[in-house]
Order: C-alpha cells, then structure tokens, then sequence
C-alpha cells in the first residue's frame, strides 16, 4: 500500500497554494511583523527614557499660581523638640503636617500656614 503523498496522481497530492493557504500565509507574515514593529517602539521608548529625553513633567506652573502660593505661606519660625529630628513634611490646604522623632517619642505638629499657628501637636510616646 502507498501513501497518498506518494501516488503518481497529481490530484491526489494537496496543492500548497490554495487560496486559504495563501490567506494564512499573509496572517502569519504580518502578525510577525506586528510583534517585531512593537518591540521596536519598546526599546526605542525604554532607549529615549534612559537617555532622560522623555518630558516626565509637561506643564509648567502658570505666574498666577506662584503668586497664590506665595500669598498662602507666611515667614514663621517652627522650633523642634528637644533632641528632635525632623522626618517628614506635608502639606495640604493651607496646614502643614511636621514629623519629629525625639527621645520622647514621635511628634507631629500641624501648623497653619497662613499664620504660623500651632494647631495641634500630637505625642506618639513609646509604650512601657
């Protein structure tokens, strides 16, 4: 018995270049093309941001809002607490939120930004 591949009869073997292969031919050929135009803006963006090219901060401030931020914050004086170090500081809404770490324990102070009020001074101390 022989194989149909093997058969003297040319109808008998598939022809390669029907049109659904044709069609799967080109498939293949331009989602191979897809992945290797997406790995080429994957590195060349990867590139770009190493070299520092890439703009990570697009919009500058406008004079008007440096004019608010100035008028919102007045000189004062903040003094730490004995032995304190300062860790941290934020700000949000006109309060200023300070981190100290003392001998005491953590110390957070919020101060008012406008006047340089004490609002609240919060002791974290260590437990006995």
């Amino acid at each position: 018995m022989t194989h149909p591949n093997n058969s003297k009869n040319p109808e008998a073997t598939p022809s390669i270049e029907t049109p659904s292969y044709k069609k799967l031919k080109f498939a293949i050929v331009f989602m191979g093309m897809l992945i290797v135009l997406g790995l080429a803006v994957i590195v060349t963006t990867i590139i770009y941001r190493a070299m520092g090219l890439g703009k990570l901060d697009t919009e500058k401030p406008k004079d008007e809002d440096i004019l608010i931020l100035s008028e919102t914050f007045k000189n004062f004086t903040i003094y730490a607490p004995e032995h304190g170090v300062l860790k941290s500081v934020n700000g949000s809404g006109g309060i200023l939120y300070l981190h100290f770490t003392s001998p005491k324990g953590d110390i957070v102070k919020v101060l008012n930004t406008k006047t340089g009020e004490n609002l609240s001074e919060v002791i974290i101390a260590p437990s006995k």
